[in-house]
């Protein structure tokens, strides 16, 4: 998928990601960018654009808990930027997640007020709620 479309969830688009490197190298010669993103726990690999036009397009890898995140890509730094490390990347993600990269879960919704409070202030005509209850009184 596109870069742009990955980030229209607003769950990604907001939340933090750790960076695991800006040049995994893979045999055919293509070169990628991978990460991590913390409220989805979406590993993901954004391929370099190339002279041909090829990328920037985001592959799901799969997902890891943080828990297990570092315990998975033991060794990543000094793997990053050699030939075959993408490969290398891959089967570490296939292992952990137990079997072939997959898509990834949908997010996780954790800012259920901020949804709450866009609907309402659409409902008001664009008018953010003050915080304070009037009774009209």
């Amino acid at each position: 998928m596109k870069l742009k479309k990955f980030y229209a969830d607003s769950v990604r688009l907001e939340s933090r990601e750790r960076d695991l490197g800006l040049t995994w190298l893979a045999g055919d010669g293509s070169s990628h960018r991978v990460a991590w993103v913390e409220d989805t726990e979406e590993i993901y690999a954004v391929a370099h654009v190339t002279r041909k036009g090829r990328g920037p397009e985001v592959e799901l890898l799969g997902t890891i808990p943080a828990a297990q995140l570092d315990e998975a890509l033991a060794g990543w730094q000094q793997r990053c930027g050699r030939a075959g490390s993408f490969e290398w990347l891959l089967e570490r993600v296939a292992a952990a997640v137990g079997s072939a990269p997959q898509p990834a879960r949908p997010p996780r919704r954790r800012r259920a007020r901020k949804a709450i409070a866009d609907v309402l202030v659409a409902g008001r005509g664009g008018a953010r709620p003050s915080g304070r209850i009037s009774f009209g009184l």
